[in-house]
């Protein structure tokens, strides 16, 4: 057998003089890529642990010049009343989102106005007291398309004058702002002022009862798209009924008198006959009375309908 010649560490060198080289290129290109993952490592770190960048809050809307001016001329706090949905009440989206645009407009109000302006928030539909003062303020309700009621309104008063927005709709938002601050003008103008006579400013609001007006808004639920003659004739086919139905039992009561006056007399009992007597003219001045109330009724709630439905009572029918 022949012998293989012993390659030596030298003679290897030689041998292959082109594998350190290549050694050397892959060493540096997988140090190359151990560093660029040591790099994205650190990168993804840095971006996973920053902030999150937030949103720029949105830019309160700027008052015009004229309503800046108003607010400047101030020689005394004047009161804003805002009633609103609360956070828990369900209006429709449209509304509430319509009713924060308001809030934020008002906002603006007394950051301007400094401590001349006096900003409150109530619900009258979960607050008895908030209920009372929009009554008091003239307020009327609206009712969303779940038919829940609620009130969307702004008062404002100052020295024992005040106006009132009773009813704030979207539809009338673009002129919002001037009618607020015309209003503000209003009650602040002093009658001693020449403003104050071309303002002419207005008598205080009459003041309505809540219950009467959600009453109104359940017993015509879609009481929004009804004209007013539709909605009154509701009303008295209403109150026609129930006129009805106590003129029944006026009726029967009277009758069932009747004859226990007839069975006194029958006995020729003068006690039991005074005594059925007293017990008939009572039935009678009962039911007369019960009448009358349902006749009134039906007027207080047709002046109430008036409000809802912006109707001038002294406009020829």
């Amino acid at each position: 057998m022949r012998k293989q010649p012993t390659i030596s560490p030298a003679m290897h060198s030689k041998v292959h003089p082109t594998n350190r080289g290549e050694t050397r290129i892959i060493i540096i290109v997988l140090a190359a890529f151990v560093v660029g993952l040591v790099c994205g490592a650190y990168w993804y770190y840095r971006q996973a642990n920053r902030p999150t960048p937030q949103a720029p809050p949105a830019e309160a809307q700027r008052l015009s010049e004229t309503t800046q001016a108003i607010l400047q001329r101030l020689d005394s706090p004047v009161e804003i009343r805002f009633y609103a949905p609360s956070a828990s009440g369900d209006p429709s989206d449209a509304m509430a989102a319509f009713a924060a645009r308001v809030q934020q407009l008002l906002s603006e109000y007394q950051r301007v106005g400094g401590d001349k302006i006096r900003l409150t928030q109530s619900d009258p539909a979960t607050s008895a007291p908030a209920k009372a003062a929009a009554g008091v303020d003239g307020l009327l309700p609206l009712a969303d398309k779940n038919g829940e009621v609620f009130y969307l309104g702004v008062a404002i008063s100052q020295r024992g004058r005040k106006e009132t927005m009773a009813q704030l709709s979207p539809d009338w938002e673009a002129a919002l702002e001037s009618d607020l601050s015309r209003a503000i003008a209003r009650v602040s103008a002093s009658p001693a002022t020449p403003m104050a006579s071309a303002l002419q400013v207005s008598a205080a609001p009459v003041a309505v009862d809540p219950a009467l007006n959600e009453e109104l808004l359940r017993t015509i639920p879609d009481l929004e798209s009804r004209s007013f003659e539709d909605a009154a004739k509701v009303l008295r086919e209403s109150s026609l009924a129930e006129f009805t139905a106590a003129v029944r039992e006026m009726q029967n009561n009277v009758l069932e008198m009747q004859k226990q006056l007839a069975a006194a007399r029958g006995n020729k009992s003068e006690a039991d006959q005074q005594a059925a007597m007293k017990q008939l003219q009572q039935v009678q001045n009962e039911g007369t009375k019960k009448l009358g109330e349902i006749t009134a009724q039906l007027q207080i709630r047709l002046r109430a309908l008036e409000r809802l439905k912006g109707v001038d009572p002294s406009a020829p029918k």
